[in-house]
């Protein structure tokens, strides 16, 4: 395939490639794609880069729970024009006109125009070629994520945390004129699926948001996955998830449900680090058949699969069942120098679809507090007497500390047992693309499709070497990354991405957030990592768009 070597040309593929999926239409069949790489892609239907995007998690009322600021960026040479209308608990709110000129962004705060315990938006986009984004506001920070271009009858969420540090908001939006009726379960590491009453045969108004708070339904758990699905009528469907830093991280993350389980997945970005934890979450919705699933540890330089013998990590999911991998055993188990620059795959190797996420935790949860409090307890309804496989813990030796001196630490500056590089890459060290996280939590549902096209609706730019974007693939490809800064699409920066490796692109540009575009000569995956100067992490999946 020929590189696209001029910007004119890239954003006329960006608005003419496209396959739009506008809200009216029936989802088509996923289609799986074969291939020999590591990760099988499945093409689901693609977002489109105008039209109706929604924001269901928000508030627009002063000291709201997550007051919503929307962010709608044109990325044509054309102007463009945002209708933005709010959708609160009791139906539909104001709405206003927002005028988008060519290569620019708009934010709009909600509660400039608004009051409601409950906001989220609808932002309709006429002309141009329309991308949003939104930020919320909450009382341990902000959070980021980009707003959804589809409505299902189905949504799912492999991971959520409901222990006494946390709370776990699910946002239903119905966005039609039409009552939407609804089904919640929430599946725990023991017991049978939850499925409170009041979830079942639910009602979300026409024109209307509803908070579910989990806590209120699941006894305090590590994990909780959820599915969700209608009986009559399509839905939006976004997790706001906040920890008020009491067991550990303090923070917000924002992240939109998954519509169908996939066989593969690819979570490109992170960074396993000794004062964090890092969690992969693969969740089992199928109520009949075991799904087994390989996790992959997939390093930037893919040599360091036979330098550390990164092997498959196997688990198997039972029907309604969840497994978590944790990422610091496993990087201990395979000797890794920590920190260390690290995506992940996930495979269903019997081909039962499931759902991933990676769950990136800044600071180490005190798991010597779990428990207090009632932690864990689990509530007395629907239990049987079975439970979940626990998760192995397959933990291995730290590397000893012997193999570096004290005089050699001391000369890195650096803690027994962890080197500041991300690994030893054929012999030689490799400077760190981002400072590691010190704060905050990021959730991230990865990718089921790889891709030659992407868009990340909104990512921060606070500083230099604080933003990177990471692309992964299974094979070589030369990735051109563009972004909206000064009225212009600055770029291309080019990076070239190892079969079976990745690329880590510092965004360095004069802008405090804006859209990034990302087109490759080969399928591929993306994602951005954010460090804050305050130290606070986020992690942004991006949106694949299929020519």
């Amino acid at each position: 395939m020929t590189r696209l070597p001029v910007l004119f040309v890239v954003i006329g593929v960006l608005i003419a490639g496209v396959l739009y999926d506008r809200v009216d239409e029936q989802r088509p069949e996923v289609v799986a794609v074969e291939t020999e790489a590591i990760v099988t892609p499945s093409v689901s239907d693609p977002s489109r880069l105008d039209g109706a995007w929604f924001c269901p998690v928000g508030s627009s009322s002063p000291n709201g729970f997550a007051d919503q600021r929307v962010h709608v960026s044109n990325l044509a040479d054309e102007a463009a024009v945002a209708n933005v209308a709010v959708l609160t608990g009791e139906g539909r709110g104001p709405n206003i006109r927002v005028d988008i000129p060519p290569l620019s962004t708009q934010s709009v705060d909600l509660s400039s125009f608004s009051q409601a315990d409950v906001a989220g938006a609808v932002v309709e986009i006429i002309g141009g070629t329309g991308v949003v984004g939104h930020t919320v506001q909450t009382e341990v920070g902000a959070a980021e994520g980009a707003c959804s271009t589809h409505v299902s009858n189905t949504w799912f969420f492999a991971g959520g945390r409901t222990t006494r540090d946390s709370t776990q908001y699910l946002a239903l939006m119905n966005p039609f004129p039409e009552d939407v009726v609804f089904n919640v379960e929430f599946y725990r590491a023991a017991g049978r699926p939850r499925r409170p009453a009041e979830l079942q045969g639910g009602v979300i108004p026409a024109s209307s948001v509803r908070i579910i708070d989990v806590g209120e339904f699941v006894a305090r758990e590590e994990n909780v996955a959820t599915a969700i699905s209608t009986v009559r009528g399509r839905l939006v469907a976004e997790r706001l998830q906040i920890m008020d830093g009491v067991l550990g991280p303090e923070g917000a993350a924002l992240q939109l449900g998954v519509v169908d389980a996939a066989p593969s997945w690819m979570l490109a970005s992170g960074r396993v680090h000794a004062g964090g934890d890092d969690r992969v979450v693969i969740f089992n919705p199928s109520l009949e058949n075991t799904a087994s699933v390989d996790v992959q540890l997939w390093p930037t330089n893919p040599t360091d699969r036979s330098l550390y013998g990164l092997a498959p990590i196997p688990r198997e999911l039972l029907p309604g069942r969840f497994e978590v991998v944790d990422l610091r055993a496993e990087a201990d188990r395979f000797r890794l120098f920590l920190p260390y620059e690290i995506g992940v795959s996930v495979t269903s190797t019997n081909n039962v679809p499931v759902v991933a996420e990676r769950w990136h935790l800044a600071t180490e949860i005190d798991t010597n507090l779990i428990g207090a409090g009632g932690d864990q307890v689990e509530s007395t309804l629907d239990i049987d007497e079975s439970s979940a496989d626990a998760t192995a813990d397959d933990t291995g030796e730290v590397p000893a500390d012997e193999e570096l001196s004290p005089e050699e630490l001391a000369a890195e500056d650096v803690a027994p047992g962890e080197l500041d590089v991300p690994g030893i890459l054929g012999g030689q060290a490799s400077e760190l693309p981002q400072p590691t996280a010190s704060s905050g939590i990021a959730t991230t549902r990865g990718t089921e499709v790889l891709s030659d096209r992407w868009i990340l609706p909104w990512v921060p730019l606070p500083s230099e070497t604080s933003s990177v974007v990471v692309v992964s693939s299974p094979n070589d490809a030369t990735a051109e990354i563009f972004v909206l800064s000064n009225g212009e699409l600055a770029g291309p920066f080019r990076e070239a991405v190892p079969a079976g490796g990745r690329a880590v692109s510092v965004i360095n540009v004069p802008a405090a957030a804006g859209p990034i575009l990302v087109v490759a000569d080969q399928p591929v995956s993306v994602e951005a990592q954010v460090v804050a100067p305050d130290g606070s992490l986020s992690v942004i999946p991006g949106i694949p768009t299929v020519d």
